[in-house]
């Protein structure tokens, strides 16, 4: 039987040199950028942070249940986020699930089919219950997550699970707090690494 994670890198490989012939920036980005396995991941590939750069994180079990085509759009839709510096941008922030979730919004907008468990911006004027501005910036967006009536709140969490960690520990919290302290000590070299990234894809195109 063929090992799962030697499945999950061949799948990635390939579909990175697929993006390459179809959205040459997405798959030169990609190229540029390490990879790890995490099994622990919730999703099936996502950013994080390791040794003061920017990787991209994979969970094999998850990513091969995906199509070739649904792995194609997670692609473009993590590389939107590290293009737009979204880890880098919100690295403090002290409400990463409305983060997320502002984040993913903005992303989506550009992507012809969002994948899915992520939120778009129909679905966040639906359960708001009126119109919102279209392409505008995730700071748009995570204004109004962080100015929601308890009703529309409410509704958001039905569907999208909780938004704040009111329910932590004063330890716990102190220690998210430490752990954003040391990440900030990061942000100057990974903005390097990620602007690094986008320019030399850019002058290749060029």
């Amino acid at each position: 039987m063929t090992d799962l994670n030697e499945t999950a890198r061949q799948r990635l490989t390939k579909a990175v040199v697929s993006l390459l012939t179809t959205q040459r920036l997405s798959g030169e980005v990609l190229l540029e950028m390490p990879r790890t396995r995490n099994q622990d991941l919730d999703a099936p590939i996502g950013l994080a942070w390791q040794h003061n750069q920017l990787v991209l994180e994979y969970n094999d079990r998850q990513l091969n249940e995906l199509t070739a085509d649904q792995l194609d759009v997670r692609l473009q839709h993590e590389v939107l986020h590290a293009i737009w510096q979204h880890p880098l941008r919100y690295v403090s922030s002290t409400h990463p699930r409305r983060v997320a979730l502002a984040t993913d919004i903005a992303v989506n907008q550009y992507l012809k089919t969002p994948p899915q468990g992520t939120m778009t911006l129909a679905d966040l004027e639906k359960l708001l219950q009126r119109p919102l501005a279209a392409h505008r910036d995730s700071r748009y967006y995570l204004r109004i997550l962080t100015h929601l009536t308890p009703a529309e709140q409410g509704r958001i969490e039905k569907v999208w699970g909780k938004l704040d960690d009111n329910d932590q520990s004063k330890p716990q919290r102190s220690e998210k707090r430490l752990a954003k302290r040391k990440k900030l000590l990061q942000v100057t070299k990974a903005g390097r690494q990620i602007s690094r990234l986008t320019i030399q894809t850019c002058k290749r195109r060029d």
